[in-house]
């Protein structure tokens, strides 16, 4: 009986990759984006190579506007672009089966709230401001609709990570393991993008928050600590104020 649910569910999670890989397929031959409110350009077109910062004092040399890590996982061309986060978009239901499994969801829980999660459009669609420019898409997933249209690419390469973060962090937490791989993907998330960086803390903070009001947690200080080393170069206090 268990071989016969396990080959369901490994049938299931390759529904749920086939048909991501339908949706986002044609992106990965698509050039530069036809949308003049895409933000694909300033993305593609920012090289951090080439804004050395001549007062840099011994820190880091390149002036960055965005997040960096998010340019060297190769995006600075249309082409490249594509490919990594189209690659991301085809990881990202792993990564959230693999999350709510990390949060003892049954299989079948996690598979639905994936597949809502990733293929049905989101109910904000009703409001105006929205629906008229939704409607003209025939009300495409969220998650398409941002990466197509509006080319945030970094939210899906951050959601990835986040979700990996706080997998790991949960088991952090919960057994005290994978210290070092819960501070790498941490770091990581907040050198990939800002916006869903946010959305991390916010969850990360009820995950703690759920486990310290029950038992102290070892080297959750040197935790926090050492991943806001490992982002301080960039989200130093200068820079923070001006957010």
């Amino acid at each position: 009986m268990l071989r016969k649910i396990n080959i369901k569910i490994f049938l299931l999670i390759a529904i749920i990759g086939f048909l991501n890989i339908a949706v986002i397929y044609p992106w990965f031959s698509g050039g530069y984006t036809v949308n003049s409110g895409s933000f694909e350009p300033v993305y593609t077109s920012y090289s951090p190579g080439f804004t050395f910062n001549l007062l840099w004092y011994l820190g880091f040399p390149n002036r960055f506007a965005f997040p960096p890590l998010f340019f060297y996982l190769g995006t600075s061309t249309p082409i490249s672009y594509h490919i990594t986060t189209g690659l991301f978009f085809i990881i990202l239901p792993l990564s959230l089966i693999f999350f709510l499994r990390t949060l003892k969801l049954s299989w079948y829980s996690s598979l639905a709230a994936t597949t809502l999660f990733i293929f049905y459009p989101s109910i904000f669609y009703i409001l105006p401001s929205l629906y008229t420019q939704v409607a003209q898409f025939s009300f495409p997933p969220p998650l398409l609709l941002f990466l197509s249209y509006y080319g945030l690419g970094p939210r899906i390469i951050g959601l990835v990570f986040s979700l990996l973060a706080l997998a790991f962090l949960f088991r952090y937490l919960k057994d005290n393991k994978y210290f070092l791989l819960t501070v790498l993907l941490s770091a990581s998330v907040f050198l990939i993008d800002q916006v869903t960086s946010v959305g991390y803390i916010i969850l990360a903070t009820a995950l703690v928050l759920s486990f310290t009001l029950f038992k102290p947690i070892p080297k959750l200080k040197k935790l926090i600590l050492i991943t806001y080393g490992l982002i301080a170069w960039f989200y130093n206090f200068s820079y923070l104020k001006n957010l």
